[in-house]
């Protein structure tokens, strides 16, 4: 297997598929994916066999060959989760599409960019063996982009951008038919064009203003971030904010470590939170949410907050997420965050001291439990608590089997704080067969440091 290469260098020569005087239509996708692309994984068929000529013979992207298509998808995932840089996966047409889709699924569902390369039916229409893969695609929500022999670059760069702008995997189409075409020099493609941070509209920061205002007369504020704090890098205002106000925090399992002082911290809130921080959740008189979507595990089937709980959702969705949040501003978090400690800087607020009285330690504390349970096998707190002292120092990812395994509960309170990139593990978000093996075989090669 190729060694990883965490800095891409592109090549200066143009891929062209032996036997064809010019490039061809693959060639045009290879030679423009690995402008952009560092990585591709993925199994090789009949549908995409002049795309991975073309890659691997002519370009400096690093082909990691996968013993089924499902892994392609989940490496190329675990990609993008361990080091924050988008992959690609690729599949054959046909039955090579379908074995992808739950991967697919779990990607869309965790909003994970990354681009699914596959062979597609000719442009004559389907064969016995083909399947409408555009409509199976959008079933789980990822859009599909098919190329054709004028416009393979640039439709290859439209789907990157795609991609990273809306965060969801993206599937680019090469027809049968189409992908040994001669298509011409390889053009200059442009670079994929991504949005700002989402700002707040007029009306946005006027609730921002009202809401400093609420912050500044809390006795018992709590703020609570989740993954998306994390991807728009929010820690440092998230934290500022926090002394600002004297806040007790928390986040979800994916956002877990995003505030950076950990004394003020009850680790992760909802079904995987202590009891006693949990408890604690139910005095805050005000609570702001940023980059959080409040499932039902997240808010404990309702338990979260008390009903006195002033809550206020900050997210970049287009409404608010949960029944019980009373207040909503659309916005990055790291914009609102920053704009929320302006505002109380001009106000001149201080702390109420809550935070400084509570013994954070004893509410978060948890059973250690004894080597061995009653059964005589291994009790799953004692075991998670050894592998935190064990991957403490190195920071080293650890895979994750779906939420559903016995004992992951366990896992979530006691393993050591993540790094940068939100999280140890590359858990899945979606409580289905196993995906986690494809992503231990890509996580850690991502980050050789780690």
């Amino acid at each position: 297997m190729t060694a990883a290469r965490e800095t891409h260098t592109a090549s200066a020569s143009v891929p062209v598929s032996k036997g064809f005087a010019m490039p061809s239509v693959s060639a045009h996708v290879a030679t423009t994916l690995a402008a952009h692309i560092e990585h591709v994984f993925g199994v090789m068929g009949n549908g995409n066999a002049y795309l991975l000529d073309a890659l691997v013979r002519g370009t400096g992207a690093t082909y990691t060959a996968m013993r089924h298509e499902a892994g392609g998808v989940v490496a190329a995932d675990a990609h993008f989760r361990a080091s924050g840089r988008i992959a690609a996966a690729t599949a054959t047409y046909g039955a090579g599409f379908t074995n992808t889709l739950t991967a697919l699924a779990e990607s869309v569902q965790a909003h994970i960019p990354l681009i699914l390369v596959v062979g597609d039916e000719p442009t004559s229409g389907p064969r016995p063996w083909d399947v409408d893969q555009i409509a199976m695609a959008s079933a789980v929500g990822a859009r599909t982009y098919t190329v054709g022999r004028a416009d393979a670059a640039a439709t290859t760069v439209i789907a990157i951008e795609h991609a990273l702008a809306y965060r969801v995997p993206t599937v680019l189409a090469i027809p049968y038919d189409v992908a040994a075409l001669e298509a011409g020099p390889v053009p200059d493609a442009p670079a994929p064009v991504l949005p700002a941070p989402l700002a707040p509209t007029a009306f946005g920061r006027a609730e921002i203003a009202e809401l400093a205002q609420v912050l500044a007369g809390a006795e018992h504020p709590f703020l609570l971030a989740g993954r998306g704090a994390w991807l728009s890098g929010a820690s440092g205002p998230l934290g500022a904010l926090a002394d600002r106000i004297g806040a007790v925090t928390a986040s979800t399992a994916l956002g877990r470590g995003v505030f950076p002082d950990a004394r003020y911290d009850l680790g992760v809130a909802g079904g995987f939170g202590a009891e006693g921080g949990m408890a604690l959740v139910h005095e805050a008189d005000v609570a702001v949410v940023f980059g959080a979507a409040l499932n039902q595990f997240t808010m404990r089937f309702g338990e979260l907050f008390a009903p006195g709980t002033r809550v206020v959702q900050v997210d970049v969705a287009p409404a608010a997420t949960h029944a019980h949040v009373g207040g909503f501003i659309r916005g990055d978090a790291a914009t609102v965050a920053s704009a929320l400690v302006a505002e109380l800087d001009a106000i001149g607020a201080v702390p109420r001291g809550w935070r400084e009285q509570i013994d954070l330690p004893a509410l978060t504390a948890r059973e250690q439990g004894e080597e061995y349970a009653a059964d005589g096998r291994l009790d799953p707190r004692a075991v998670a608590v050894r592998i935190g002292a064990l991957a403490g120092g190195s920071r080293r990812r650890l895979g994750r089997r779906p939420l559903h395994r016995l004992g992951e509960h366990v896992l979530a309170g006691r393993l050591p704080r993540p790094d940068d990139h939100g999280g140890h593990g590359v858990p899945v978000d979606r409580p289905r067969l196993p995906l986690g093996p494809g992503r231990r075989a890509r996580a850690s090669p991502t980050r050789p440091s780690c």
